[in-house]
């Protein structure tokens, strides 16, 4: 009997995994060892308004060996003429920001945009309207206040380091044109925003039953969460077939798989009892009957457990044996059966012969098997490996290569 050598290989994914954690060892590699040969010269400060940070070096030539220091490196900070030119460049960009969704400062009817920090400079900004009723610290608008056109201002203070200046902005309010909902809205909010003014002491806020002789009701928003439960219901009823055939369709992939794990046994025993002596149905009987000691549940012997009670019920062999790999549903049980059908029919001397080639070929199929499941699991543990490799390298070479492009 021969007996098949296994295969011995590297995955073409190890390989790559591997010379991915070459390549950026090599390239950090690369880098660390050019900022080791030149020194560090400089570190680029961040920008302005921003904020220092730490860096820390290895000092060779103050003493007899390398000394690990720690040097803080500030922000870049304005010179005098520096902060004024950077706020006269802010103040001419400030308009069109101020604006928000105004077509213009020159026609304002809704909020204006009114940071406190001008981005990448550092510059730092108070805001001081002209009229606090009609232009709040924030920027909104009071639109009740507004009628026609109303002429107005805003300051702008800003700071840049140690240095400030003030721009004025002049601002031209336009009464929006509201329809007759909006205006009874607007008007019902005014008196809402006094009655809670003047009822500041009391326990409750009472709300008006009635505005400009209309009744009116007020209610809190109807809380529609509950839509969701019927959704989640349906949605529910939908996924449970799909998970049902999902769920059975992982038992057969299971089933196949114990299947396949018993088959190369179950044809080694064959092949010992034909060798014995013992005819196709004897040794099918022997396995079962061996099999019906244990106490561990196998499903291909299950099976041929099933099919040995059906002949001893008086069906034919070669029937019973038909609706065993039938029910085993595997190409390897279907060749196994046609195998002991012919023998069975005819006799054939060939028989042993076949069925330890089918042996062979059964423990090909497990290594095959064995080694495609290998695959699967180190492909899945792959992916976060390498994003860990990645990761690593990463936050390594990185801060060292900005540290010698700076430098």
């Amino acid at each position: 009997m021969k007996i098949p050598k296994a295969k011995v290989g590297i995955d073409r994914r190890q390989l790559i995994a591997a010379g991915a954690g070459i390549l950026l060892g090599a390239m950090m590699c690369v880098v660390s060892s050019a900022e080791d040969h030149s020194g560090i010269r400089s570190f680029h400060r961040n920008l302005y308004g921003g904020s220092g940070r730490d860096e820390e070096v290895i000092v060779s030539g103050l003493t007899d060996k390398d000394e690990t220091m720690t040097i803080h490196v500030a922000e870049r900070a304005y010179s005098k003429e520096e902060a004024y030119r950077a706020m006269e460049e802010a103040a001419k960009m400030l308009p069109e920001l101020m604006r928000g969704k105004n077509p213009g400062l020159s026609e304002v009817s809704g909020p204006l945009n009114l940071p406190e920090r001008l981005p990448d400079s550092g510059i730092r900004l108070d805001w001081i309207p002209d009229d606090p009723d009609l232009i709040r610290f924030d920027g909104e608008v009071d639109r009740k206040h507004i009628k026609g056109k109303m002429e107005t201002g805003i300051t702008a203070s800003m700071e840049a380091e140690d240095y400030s200046s003030r721009f004025y902005y002049p601002i031209t309010l336009v009464e929006s044109q509201q329809t007759d909902g909006e205006k009874l809205r607007s008007g019902l909010e005014q008196q809402l925003e006094t009655e809670d003014e003047r009822q500041k002491t009391e326990e409750h806020f009472q709300l008006p039953e009635e505005y400009e002789g209309k009744p009116i009701v007020f209610r809190k928003p109807e809380d529609r969460s509950w839509a969701a439960f019927p959704l989640l219901g349906f949605l529910a009823a939908m996924a449970i077939p799909a998970l049902d055939r999902q769920k059975k369709q992982e038992q057969e992939k299971k089933r196949g798989i114990r299947l396949q794990e018993d088959y190369p046994e179950i044809v080694s025993r064959l092949v010992v009892l034909s060798g014995a002596g013992l005819p196709v149905i004897r040794a099918w009987e022997k396995i079962v009957r061996d099999y019906e000691k244990t106490e561990k549940e196998r499903p291909a012997y299950e099976e041929m457990a099933k099919t040995w009670h059906q002949m001893e019920r008086g069906m034919p062999a070669g029937k019973a044996m038909e609706l065993f790999g039938a029910r085993c549903g595997e190409l390897s049980y279907r060749r196994l059966i046609g195998l002991l059908r012919q023998n069975i029919r005819n006799g054939s001397g060939q028989f042993r012969e076949a069925l330890e080639n089918e042996m062979e070929r059964a423990f090909e199929e497990e290594r095959n098997m064995s080694r495609k499941r290998g695959e699967e699991a180190s492909t899945k543990l792959l992916l976060p490996l390498i994003l860990m490799l990645m990761i690593v390298m990463v936050m390594v070479s990185v801060p060292a290569f900005l540290t010698f492009t700076a430098g």
